[in-house]
């Protein structure tokens, strides 16, 4: 899934955000990640990190729920 990332400091909160954005033709993700007393910089690496570890399943139809509902 095709995304774009921005990383950002607010120096008045002395906190890092990374903001991730994700979709395809059917779904889109909005991923925000925020850390106190960090720089974007080491947040950023954080994420980096994490992202391959992401899976999405998608349920499609009455079966599709059932199965998220166990």
């Amino acid at each position: 899934m095709a995304g774009r990332a921005v990383c950002f400091d607010d120096l008045k909160a002395k906190t890092a955000n990374v903001i991730v954005v994700a979709a395809d033709d059917h779904v889109g993700f909005l991923l925000s990640f925020y850390e106190r007393g960090k720089s974007a910089d080491v947040l950023r690496y954080k994420v980096l990190e994490l992202m391959p570890r992401f899976k999405i399943e998608r349920a499609t139809g009455d079966v599709g729920l059932l199965k998220w509902m166990k």
